[in-house]
């Protein structure tokens, strides 16, 4: 059964906490700055809320973000995690992840949108294009959070198609984000390839699956680097690798779509704790930002220091 996208049942939150029209209309107008013509439109469906627009009549009429988007009230809890079942992926799940491809969606008409993110384990955008590295992670998602009475072979894991497709919307979306940048942990795949060692040794991985496996981390490579070289991606907007000269014990991103922030700490494999605190979306860019002074530029002009990063990883993952 397909979801309803976020701002039709917005439409509805927003009727039920003010049944009289004229009066709606009003408060719409006063807090959205728009013109009546402009809320009507937006209440019949024709133009649809923008993320930020919601947020922002979520705090001035009181309504609870809980149930609309995955998040709770600011003053109630900063961070809110909403975890998935990878093993049983369910409606409400995709739910989960169909809002926030929503949030993502807006960032094609805000040519001021932007992204950082700092990464010791492989983030979503790099891997989920390529099956059999998904598949791994899933993998150790199943390992450590799924049924501990039945644990998963490699050879038994496989996304469902629902999820496919969430996917490569995504890739999407990430790739209309008008400025994004990437701070890697130098250990990232050394990271990586002891996890595989680690699923080979408890005979949850073959070393046939592994071959596979490993060609497919080759070639992520060789796409990145080709990546960081051209600075950009097809649809034109910037992106920027860094590679940083201190470890960090955790993954942090940030999104800037419009007037929403959002900031996001990656848990459980696959899951990330979420806010969309403004205190807590401020602090985090502060973080990546002064992570930029003691991290290396290898996107565009970098190419000596690109060279060397990319061959290193690939000596890395020879060693599985």
């Amino acid at each position: 059964m397909k979801q309803r996208p976020v701002y039709e049942i917005f439409i509805e939150v927003l009727k039920e906490k003010i049944p009289e029209k004229g009066e709606l209309t009003r408060r719409l107008m006063e807090v959205l700055h728009i013109e009546k013509e402009a809320v009507y439109r937006r209440l019949r469906g024709d133009v649809p809320f923008t993320f930020s627009e919601i947020v922002k009549l979520s705090e001035r009429l009181e309504i609870s973000l809980d149930n609309l988007i995955g998040t709770v009230r600011l003053q109630e809890a900063p961070f809110q995690l909403k975890l998935l079942d990878y093993n049983h992926f369910t409606e409400e799940d995709e739910k989960i992840l169909e809002h926030y491809m929503y949030i993502l969606a807006q960032a094609k008409d805000d040519p001021y949108s932007e992204l950082g993110a700092t990464t010791n384990d492989l983030l979503r955008p790099f891997y989920i294009g390529y099956e059999t590295i998904y598949r791994f992670y899933l993998m150790k998602w199943s390992y450590q959070y799924g049924n501990s009475h039945y644990i998963k072979r490699y050879r038994e894991i496989y996304p469902p198609d629902r999820l496919t497709r969430i996917n490569e919307t995504y890739l999407n979306r990430i790739k209309e984000i008008a400025s994004t940048y990437f701070i890697w942990d130098e250990l990232t795949f050394q990271y990586l390839v002891n996890d595989v060692k680690y699923f080979r040794d408890i005979n949850l991985i073959t070393e046939e699956e592994i071959k596979y496996l490993q060609k497919d981390l080759f070639r992520l490579l060789d796409d990145t680097e080709r990546l960081a070289a051209d600075g950009k991606y097809e649809t034109g907007n910037k992106v920027a690798f860094y590679v940083s000269s201190i470890n960090f014990e955790a993954n942090f991103t940030y999104l800037s779509i419009q007037d929403c922030h959002l900031t996001m700490v990656k848990a459980f494999v696959l899951s990330d704790l979420a806010s969309i605190e403004e205190q807590t979306y401020q602090r985090v860019k502060l973080f990546l930002q002064s992570l930029k002074r003691t991290s290396t530029l290898i996107s565009e002009s970098g190419e000596m220091q690109r060279i060397l990063y990319f061959n290193k990883q690939r000596e890395i993952l020879s060693r599985i």
